[in-house]
């Protein structure tokens, strides 16, 4: 009796057990779900962060580039600036020396009306007067000669500086457009720098989504693991509450078996001494009698 309620308590045990092992199976399958969610988050997030890198990177090339070309821009506006002082100092020069000589020097229309009327002059006057002037008209004919070549370099001094003004003036254009070309890669600079800034941001953002997500996983592995170790223990525990009752039915199976041989035995002998004092036995009794006679039979 006490062995059959020691069973009868083992198995209500056993199916205790049972039950908080299905529990933690079904736990385990919950924490694989959540585990396999937050693993595809966290790919997404990663993927996310390496396009935003990758966005943010082009932007900066597109920065420096067009730092570079600004460079490059304000290395030809100083060359420019330098061309400029050069061509404005030498027109300085020059405009000083046109006036000094301006100064010293008749006008060219002057100068040849009077070489005209020295000429008409020679050819009008008479051989035998001109004899007697003719050193002096000589020295005039060389001072006009060389007054007028003055006026003609004077001239193309002249044109030289109107030369250095045309210059000075496609130089200041340039000029111009290289400072205007420098506002607008500043603002394009500007521009690709505050996109760069932003989309490293939102790179940021998303990585620290990846990271707050990797922590939940290193949580959910963790807590995987005790449920997992749980549930081995459970499982050891059944099986060894499974196999205390396999012992115990075998050692309950075994005693039954010995008393129903004593029983047997008793009623055997029971009914041989109804059979000596010629009594009569039951039909059980004779079967009891008949089995125990085979037994005998078996062992000789």
């Amino acid at each position: 009796m006490w062995g059959r309620r020691w069973i009868s308590e083992a198995e209500a045990r056993l199916s205790l057990l049972e039950g908080r092992a299905g529990m933690l199976r079904g736990r385990m399958e919950e924490l694989r779900g959540v585990l396999d969610s937050l693993r595809a988050e966290r790919s997404r997030l990663n993927e996310s962060v390496r396009l935003l890198r990758a966005e943010a990177l082009r932007w900066r090339e597109e920065r420096d580039r067009a730092n570079l070309e600004a460079a490059e821009i304000r290395g030809s506006l100083k060359l420019r600036y330098e061309e400029l002082k050069e061509r404005r100092s030498r027109l300085e020069e020059l405009e000083a020396m046109l006036r000094e000589r301006r100064r010293r020097v008749r006008p060219k229309r002057e100068i040849r009306s009077m070489i005209t009327r020295l000429e008409w002059e020679v050819s009008t006057t008479p051989t035998l007067e001109m004899l007697p002037r003719e050193r002096e008209l000589l020295e005039r004919a060389r001072a006009l000669y060389e007054e007028f070549r003055e006026c003609e370099e004077l001239e193309g001094q002249r044109n030289m500086a109107l030369m250095l003004l045309s210059e000075i003036k496609a130089i200041e254009i340039k000029i111009r457009e290289y400072k205007e070309k420098l506002v607008k890669l500043r603002e394009v600079s500007k521009e690709r720098h505050e996109k760069m800034i932003l989309i490293y941001g939102k790179a940021e953002e998303e990585k620290k989504r990846a990271d707050n997500i990797h922590s939940k996983i290193l949580e959910n592995i963790s807590e995987m693991k005790k449920v997992r170790e749980e549930l081995k223990k459970v499982l050891k525990e059944i099986s060894m509450v499974k196999k205390e009752i396999r012992e115990k039915n075998l050692t309950f199976e075994a005693e039954k078996k010995i008393l129903m041989e004593e029983r047997k035995k008793e009623i055997a002998e029971k009914a041989r001494r109804k059979l000596e004092s010629g009594g009569k036995i039951s039909l059980e009794e004779l079967k009891i009698l008949f089995e125990e006679k085979e037994e005998d039979e078996d062992e000789d």
